[in-house]
């Protein structure tokens, strides 16, 4: 067994800690529970959501991350086409995002991935996005994380 060297990693808000030759591995889920032809409910974007987490988990991640939107914060109401938003209009999908994922949606994947034994974080596209996560979530966004880190 070779033995760990260096400074060891803690990350906040969970027991792991990682030595130097350690990786750490993020699912990036990002806004593919959402990726569908037609608008759904919330509840089959959280059970996409939660399918998702699940998936990552038995693939040997340790972190998932989703993206946080709020349209109000984020874009006008003109029509800006993207071959990123699949030939849609920016705001449309951005609207799309926001009322896929009300409080209650972050809520449902948090104790989902809490459940997985998976670490969760959302990076907010925005001041509101990253209000909305931390007053319905308890979650810290990926930016947050990264300044709390500190070795040992």
């Amino acid at each position: 067994m070779k033995a760990k060297t260096g400074k060891t990693i803690r990350i906040p808000g969970t027991k792991k800690s990682l030595n130097k030759d350690e990786v750490f591995v993020i699912a990036e889920i990002g806004k593919n529970f959402i990726d569908s032809k037609r608008d759904e409910s919330v509840d089959v974007y959280i059970e996409n959501a939660k399918q998702l987490i699940t998936a990552a988990k038995e693939a040997g991640v340790d972190a998932v991350k989703f993206q946080t939107h709020e349209v109000e914060d984020e874009q006008l109401d003109v029509k800006v086409v993207s071959p990123h938003f699949d030939g849609a209009d920016r705001y449309s999908w951005v609207k799309k995002n926001t009322d896929a994922t009300p409080p209650r949606f972050w809520q449902e994947i948090k104790s989902h991935a809490d459940k997985e034994g998976i670490i969760f974080f959302s990076t907010p596209m925005s001041r509101k996005a990253a209000e909305k996560l931390q007053a319905h979530a308890a979650l810290e966004s990926g930016l947050g994380r990264c300044t709390g880190l500190s070795n040992a």
